[in-house]
């Protein structure tokens, strides 16, 4: 069975919104990420898409903890080759440093992610 993954994403963004400062939503989403990590190296798994897991990873980004960058890179790098292509290698370096240039580019990233996805999904 293929699982819409698309669909989730879109659930995920309604549910969640944009709100990057609330600790129980970032909590929640890295513990989705988690799960979905570990659910997409398994042989049998069959998706269409990744768009929910880079939605989750773009989450996890645009929560600005540099300890997540880890968790973004085991998505990018764990999984398989087409699916560490759409994760934004920027987010993991970003959240890597803390100079001023890296937070105003960081900034311009999370920007790019919530227009994006708000246009994706007509939200």
């Amino acid at each position: 069975m293929v699982i819409n993954k698309e669909g989730q994403a879109k659930d995920l963004l309604l549910k969640y919104s944009f709100d990057f400062q609330n600790e129980k939503h970032r909590e929640e989403i890295i513990t989705l990420l988690e799960k979905e990590i570990d659910w997409c190296k398994k042989p049998d798994s069959q998706w269409e898409s990744s768009e929910y897991l880079r939605v989750l990873c773009g989450y996890v980004f645009c929560f600005e903890r540099g300890e997540d960058a880890a968790l973004i890179k085991r998505a990018k790098t764990e999984i398989n080759f087409d699916v560490g292509c759409i994760i934004d290698e920027d987010w993991i370096t970003s959240l890597s440093k803390n100079d001023a240039t890296t937070i105003r580019t960081r900034k311009s990233l999370i920007q790019g992610f919530t227009d994006y996805y708000k246009n994706y999904f007509c939200l």
